[in-house]
């Protein structure tokens, strides 16, 4: 299985009605033996904030090489497979037993992360990417607010392109 993460980026936008306080992410695929591709994306959020809203998501893609010539939807299903046994998603530090409790997700700790888990059903893609690559973009979750190193209020965007 060959899984290719191109691009890993967090930028912030203008407000969205997302209730969470989104820490990142990442979209990759892999494409399969039938020429297919199965995309995934992981969504990380502070456990100390709002609850994530756990639902059907959509990866825009701008390719215009594409026979559709412009945007199309790549819809992401919640993976709760992956998401149940990785712990409900719980990414947090294992501290020292000499240091105390564990941080954790279900305490709402203050550090405490939690990832959540899409993946798409196979899906074709038409064409070959141009040389700038074909984009793929999902907007979403309030940024974490207690990230200091930047002075806007927004939402996190991932991104990843496929040359």
């Amino acid at each position: 299985m060959k899984k290719l993460l191109l691009s890993f980026t967090i930028l912030l936008t203008s407000f969205s009605s997302y209730s969470s306080d989104f820490a990142g992410g990442s979209i990759t695929w892999e494409c399969l033996p039938t020429g297919k591709y199965i995309f995934y994306m992981e969504a990380f959020q502070t456990c100390s904030g709002p609850a994530w809203t756990y639902q059907t998501e959509v990866i825009d893609v701008v390719a215009s090489s594409m026979p559709t010539n412009g945007v199309i939807a790549i819809v992401v299903l919640p993976d709760s497979n992956r998401w149940n046994n990785s712990g409900t998603g719980d990414l947090s530090q294992q501290c020292s037993p000499l240091l105390g409790t564990a941080y954790s997700c279900a305490n709402g700790d203050d550090g405490a992360v939690q990832a959540y888990y899409y993946i798409s059903a196979p899906i074709a893609l038409m064409g070959v990417p141009p040389q700038d690559g074909w984009k793929f973009y999902w907007e979403g979750g309030a940024r974490d607010t207690s990230i200091k190193n930047v002075n806007v209020v927004g939402t996190g965007l991932l991104r990843s392109i496929m040359y």
